[in-house]
């Protein structure tokens, strides 16, 4: 959504996806209040990339090696995002506090649009990329004309479609106050993934 969403902001899932990650967490909450020896730590983690992550930082990568890159729909929608290495640096941080129960936002606290991932990559790697913008009522055309195809099992959603062109608008409140966000760390985790992969961003 729009609106940003700190770890404090009200659990209100609009998926079967995100049903399931609530209820995940409640029952985990349950188990860590049986017993003051159990220690609970949960990360709600935005965009991922890094080495073998495959998903959407990997398709944008790919996409830029071929020299351009279409904007779908919009250029300002945020997507809060976390190094693989970050992340599971922020797990350790947080297994070492003497909370017994820490949840957080695994993001940077930069809030980084579309157009602002895109020109870090193109700064650093992809000097070249061409970038065109692809209007938002052609996403809503395809949206619509796939939403047949989603009643028969083949895999593309409209709700998927339209969720390029929603924000991930996460801040991360608990690691801001511990002193443990990293700002301006985009430019650093993007070079270090290309050495990981070396220049494949796979």
């Amino acid at each position: 959504g729009e609106e940003t969403k700190t770890e404090a902001s009200p659990l209100a899932p609009v998926s079967a996806y995100g049903w399931s990650k609530m209820m995940a967490e409640k029952i985990h909450q349950s188990w860590q209040e049986e017993s003051e020896e159990h220690k609970l730590v949960i990360c709600r983690p935005a965009v991922i990339f890094g080495h073998n992550e495959g998903g959407n930082f990997t398709r944008l990568a790919k996409l830029m090696k071929k020299g351009f890159f279409v904007y779908p729909g919009r250029k300002d929608t945020i997507k809060g995002c976390f190094y693989v290495k970050d992340l599971i640096d922020a797990f350790v941080f947080a297994l070492n506090q003497p909370e017994k129960l820490v949840i957080f936002n695994g993001c940077y606290p930069d809030r980084y649009t579309i157009e602002q991932i895109v020109a870090t990559f193109k700064k650093t790697f992809f000097p070249k990329v061409k970038e065109f913008l692809l209007p938002r009522w052609v996403l809503m055309l395809a949206a619509t004309l796939l939403r047949p195809l989603s009643t028969v099992g083949i895999g593309i959603h409209p709700e998927r479609v339209m969720k390029l062109v929603k924000s991930t608008d996460t801040v991360p409140g608990w690691l801001l106050a511990k002193g443990q966000a990293k700002r301006d760390a985009l430019s650093a985790a993007l070079k270090d993934w290309g050495k990981d992969s070396n220049g494949v961003f796979d």
